[in-house]
């Protein structure tokens, strides 16, 4: 009985072990059911954000469930040592501009 031995290369990369998963469309949802709930957040924290459009639902999160005595945080990502991330233009600077005008801290 004729047997072979096959040896595979396999390559992993960081984005093959990634395991993101873009829940923006969910984010509005989410902030109705909780505000159907009478959910109190204490705070609500951002980190990077990858597009005008998820910061146009973040402040509409921020509205729909920051309450007088919710803190909001936002680390307003998009840059390092002065230069925009190369996904992003002035006019998602001019976005991120109204979101931190809706926080408490800047980080």
């Amino acid at each position: 009985m004729p047997t072979a031995s096959r040896a595979e290369s396999i390559t992993l990369t960081a984005q093959s072990l990634s395991t993101v998963c873009d829940l923006s469309d969910q984010i509005l949802p989410i902030a109705r059911h909780w505000q159907a709930e009478k959910l109190h957040l204490d705070a609500i924290y951002t980190g990077y954000l990858a597009s005008a459009e998820q910061i146009g639902d973040v402040c509409a999160f921020f509205d729909m469930l920051g309450g007088e005595n919710t803190m909001i945080f936002v680390d307003p990502a998009m840059a390092d040592n002065g230069k925009l991330y190369p996904a992003f233009d002035l006019a998602f600077v001019e976005e991120m501009k109204k979101l931190c005008a809706g926080a408490d801290y800047l980080l």
